[in-house]
C-alpha cells in the first residue's frame, strides 16, 4: 500500500493567497512569485512551520525587485515571467518543477522517500535589444551542518561542453536531514560555499555572457531535501541531472 500510494502521490501546487505551497511528509516548499530575490523556501511543517533553507534567490537589482507578469500552474510546474526593466532589461522566466522522488531516486526504501522534496528549477533569460546584460548569479542558504563529499560527475561526452572545475553540487547533512544543490553542467561557470553564521551560504555563477535579441540563456538546478537514510541516492541525483533533458515545457 505505502509504495502504491508514492507511485501515484499528487506533485501539484496549491496557492493558498498569494503564496504557492507544496507538502509532503513533514517538509513543505513554499514559493511567493512576488519575491524571487528569497527564492524557494524549505520549511518544516507544523503548526509554526520553521524555515531550513532558501534555494536558487534571484537577487534584486539596485534595490528594485523584478514584477512578476504571469503567473501559473500546469501539472507539476510553477511558472512565472518578470518582465524587462531599466535595471534589468531582460525578460526573466523561472519554473519551479516537482520531481518526483520516486523516480528520481529510485529507493527500494518508500518511507524516506514520501518525506522527500525534489525541486527543480529553470531560470531564462530573453532579452529584445541589441545587447543586455542578464543575471549573473543565484545564492541558496542552508543550515550550516557537515559538509559531505559528492562523488565526481561523470566525465562530459563528445559534443557536451566541459565541466567546470568548481564542481556542480553541493550536499550537506543537518538537523537529520540532507540538502543537495546541484547545477546542470553546462550552464555553470563556477560554484561556491561559504559559511556565515548559522548557514551556509552557495553562490552560483551562470554560464552566461551579455544577450543578444532572440537569444535565450538558461539556467538548471535541482535542490533534493530528505532523510540523511537516502544518502547514497542523493548523491547519484548531479549524474541524473546530467543526464536528463530540458523539459519540453519550459
Amino acid at each position: 500500500f505505502r509504495a502504491g500510494f508514492i507511485h501515484t502521490m499528487m506533485l501539484t501546487w496549491a496557492n493558498e493567497g498569494r503564496v504557492f505551497r507544496f507538502q509532503t511528509g513533514g517538509l513543505l516548499c513554499e514559493v511567493d512569485p512576488e519575491q524571487p530575490q528569497a527564492g524557494a523556501k524549505i520549511l518544516r511543517s507544523g503548526e509554526s512551520p520553521l524555515e531550513m533553507a532558501c534555494v536558487i534567490a534571484i537577487p534584486a537589482l539596485r534595490g528594485n525587485p523584478l514584477l512578476a507578469e504571469e503567473c501559473f500552474v500546469r501539472q507539476t510546474d510553477l511558472s512565472l515571467r518578470y518582465g524587462p526593466s531599466k535595471e534589468l532589461p531582460t525578460s526573466v522566466s523561472v519554473v519551479w518543477r516537482l520531481r518526483n522522488p520516486t523516480e528520481w531516486l529510485n529507493s527500494p526504501n518508500h518511507d524516506p522517500i514520501s518525506d522527500s522534496i525534489l525541486l527543480e528549477c529553470v531560470i531564462s533569460f530573453q532579452t529584445d535589444l541589441l545587447d543586455a546584460a542578464p543575471v549573473q548569479e543565484v545564492f541558496s542558504r542552508f543550515p550550516a551542518g557537515n559538509l559531505l563529499p559528492v562523488p565526481a560527475l561523470r566525465p562530459a561526452r563528445p559534443g557536451e561542453i566541459d565541466w567546470p572545475n568548481s564542481g556542480t553540487a553541493g550536499l550537506i547533512a543537518a538537523d537529520g536531514l540532507l540538502f543537495l544543490s546541484a547545477v546542470y553542467p553546462s550552464d555553470l561557470r563556477w560554484m561556491a560555499t561559504s559559511r556565515d553564521g548559522q548557514q551556509y551560504c552557495q553562490q552560483v555563477r551562470l554560464r552566461t555572457e551579455n544577450l543578444e535579441k532572440g537569444v535565450i540563456r538558461r539556467l538548471r538546478c535541482l535542490v533534493a531535501v530528505g532523510p540523511q537514510s537516502l544518502r547514497k541516492e542523493f548523491e547519484k541525483l548531479p549524474d541524473r541531472l546530467a543526464d536528463s533533458k530540458l523539459p519540453l515545457s519550459v
